[in-house]
């Protein structure tokens, strides 16, 4: 091992939450969308509230944080213009919140009636986000010498009942509201000791939230047309009856106060509102972005987007260069995987075609199935230089036999079509057989030839990698820490010394997908239920990849009539996909025999290399509700193992007696 490389990992941190204010800054790419759009998905401009929603590590929390005033501040000081100009310019003012950071658990219980808590928590929102806005709010104020008696005055009467202390000043109207807060967080902390809860609510729900906006649009010229934006970011902290509240601030705003609320997929427990329960309806009280949902349906955007996210984190390492796209991309050691590639003779360690397992297997397959001649198919089969096609016109002659024809003819129809291809070098009409499958089924016999020959399977380079986050900028921080750590303990340096081996590549891939699926075991009890149906799902696409007869190429995704199946399967199935293990794919599959259309979902890419599967979604596996069941439903255990029994068989050749392993070698 070689440790003396100066090469500093740049992807260490990948949760926005651990940067600066500065940090986030650097890092900013702008998101994929219409360049129309100001900032795009955030649109800060609208007054319409918006929930950006979207999997771990799919960029909520920097979004948010960049639309935020400690950023705006920081863009206003590089370009040289005042705060409440470069606000006004902006043409919003944002007011970050982060959830997480109020320990919401704390209202609730403790011997005290729920409507106790749920005005409390009211009246606990109102200080903190009234705290924040003033705090906020106070430097701008404060260089244009907006901040007078009389806004302070303004401000406290937005109050009920006034403060017993004098508030006469910015100062003291920021030092009120804190010492509130405290007092609140005293009672609340000590209550399970004391027994009793005793405060006053000195305001109505968003008189504060609401009233504070509209008196500072009123009094500053500057902020006349600005609109006040609280970003309250994880809102999945909050319990359903917590989101109420923030639900109905949401459908009672008053300009120019609106909001971005962001939260993972799953953290939405409802969109009732207190009081009157109505529900907040999407496109109606609000609208809704998906932020890998965006980012997956516009593929070639999101590339780049990646490219310049990565180039930036290169850029806080000293190299005296500039790294580009390229140049990280061409960091990557990779392996030509076309057809005439050397990489498959070296593979099956150039011995004759008849001793190659594939061959053998073969050989061994037709002998038990009572096929005469068996020699002479292998031979007439046999592309000494190019095992990859020895593996096509196996394939072919395994479809060609169904009807029990003359497998040896059959064989010779094959290799006059191999020689076709060859004599062209591949450049022939996709009537021929041989190139029409190797286009379909190239990637996963090359899987098989690796298993074969016990090659460990591989994802490599930067595009790949890119693929595999699946619209998950996070996922692709996380592989690629991984690679670069594998990297750096093997002593190697990517600009200076050959790049990143195949082999750091391979381990640093395994860990990142290792890490996404038991990641999930903190969603509780329902992580155990949420693995076992990934795993077994997982284990059907598997034995299709390395199936005598596949069924489907490059298979990674199925479609279901969702409407059909039980209460528990679909549920199991929602949690799957807001936990980003399964993603719907817009358009769903249209049945082969009844032609409507049906939910079509794909195991999420990052899952891939857990079970040496694809990362690229071309055919889709076709389920009954039965089938879907077996697999989603974790007491089905039996039902499943037969289930993929039947599948297996349904796709090997020849003796049904082969076990996985054995057809596997």
């Amino acid at each position: 091992m070689n440790t003396s490389t100066r090469f500093e990992n740049p992807f260490l941190v990948t949760k926005a939450n651990d940067f600066t204010d500065d940090q986030i800054q650097e890092f900013w790419v702008q998101t994929p969308g219409p360049k129309s759009e100001v900032r795009n998905l955030v649109r800060p401009k609208s007054p319409v509230p918006m929930f950006i929603l979207g999997g771990k590590g799919s960029g909520k929390t920097h979004l948010m944080r960049y639309h935020s005033y400690q950023l705006q501040r920081l863009r206003f000081q590089n370009d040289k213009i005042s705060l409440l100009d470069g606000i006004r310019e902006d043409g919003y003012l944002g007011i970050y919140l982060l959830c997480s950071g109020l320990n919401a658990g704390r209202f609730s219980g403790k011997g005290q009636e729920p409507e106790m808590w749920r005005e409390l928590f009211a009246y606990y929102i109102e200080l903190w986000v009234a705290h924040q806005l003033v705090v906020t709010i106070d430097e701008p104020l404060a260089q244009r010498g907006y901040i007078t008696r009389q806004l302070c005055a303004d401000i406290v009467d937005l109050f009920d009942h006034f403060p017993s202390t004098a508030v006469n000043s910015w100062v003291q109207l920021v030092d009120f509201l804190a010492s509130q807060i405290k007092q609140l967080d005293l009672q609340i902390n000590n209550c399970v000791l004391t027994g009793k809860l005793e405060t006053e609510i000195l305001t109505t729900r968003g008189k504060l939230i609401f009233g504070i906006p509209k008196l500072l649009s009123m009094a500053v010229r500057e902020l006349e047309n600005v609109s006040f934006i609280y970003a309250v970011d994880e809102l999945e902290n909050l319990s359903a009856c917590q989101q109420k509240l923030i639900n109905s601030l949401v459908r009672d705003r008053v300009l120019p106060s609106t909001f971005r609320i962001g939260a993972r997929r799953y953290g939405i427990k409802t969109h009732m509102t207190d009081g009157s329960q109505e529900e907040n309806l999407p496109d109606s009280e609000f609208e809704q972005v998906v932020l890998d949902d965006e980012f997956r349906s516009k593929r070639r955007e999101y590339v780049r987007f990646s490219q310049q996210l990565l180039v930036k984190r290169f850029g806080t390492l000293d190299y005296g260069t500039k790294m580009t796209a390229k140049d990280l991309a061409e960091s990557f050691e990779t392996e030509n995987s076309s057809w005439d590639s050397d990489l498959y003779l070296e593979m099956v360690h150039a011995v004759p075609s008849s001793e190659r397992r594939h061959f053998r297997y073969l050989h061994e397959k037709l002998d038990r199935a009572g096929f005469p001649e068996v020699e002479d198919i292998v031979a007439t089969l046999s592309v000494t230089k190019h095992p990859l096609l020895e593996k096509v016109n196996i394939l072919l002659l395994f479809g060609g036999l169904k009807l029990r024809r003359n497998a040896l003819q059959v064989a010779k129809q094959i290799a006059l079509e191999c020689d076709q291809f060859l004599m062209h070098q591949g450049h022939v009409g996709m009537r021929n057989r041989v190139k029409r499958t190797l286009g379909h089924y190239q990637s996963d016999l090359i899987a098989q030839l690796r298993r074969e020959n016990r090659a460990k399977q591989v994802y490599l380079g930067l595009d790949n990698f890119i693929a595999m986050s699946g619209g998950l900028p996070r996922a692709l921080l996380t592989t690629l820490r991984n690679v670069f750590d594998w990297a750096i303990y093997n002593g190697e340096d990517p600009l200076t010394r050959g790049g990143i081996s195949i082999e750091a590549q391979r381990r640093g891939v395994n860990k990142a997908s290792d890490w996404f699926f038991n990641n999930i075991r903190t969603a509780g009890a329902d992580g155990v239920l949420i693995q076992s149906a990934t795993d077994r799902l997982a284990q059907i696409f598997r034995t299709n990849r390395f199936a005598d007869r596949p069924v489907e190429c490059s298979l990674n995704s199925f479609s279901v009539a969702e409407h059909k199946l039980d209460d528990e399967t679909r549920r199991i199935l929602r949690l799957c996909e807001n936990r980003s293990l399964l993603n719907r794919v817009v358009g769903g599959q249209k049945h082969r025999n009844t032609e409507r259309v049906e939910m079509k979902f794909q195991l999420h890419p990052m899952l891939c290399p857990r079970w040496q599967l694809p990362l690229a979604r071309r055919g889709a596996l076709p389920l009954t509700p039965e089938e879907t069941q077996t697999i989603f439903d974790f007491g089905r255990e039996d039902d499943f193992q037969e289930f993929l029994r039947s599948f297996r068989l349904a796709r090997t050749f020849g003796d049904v007696g082969h076990s996985e392993q054995e057809v596997l070698f």
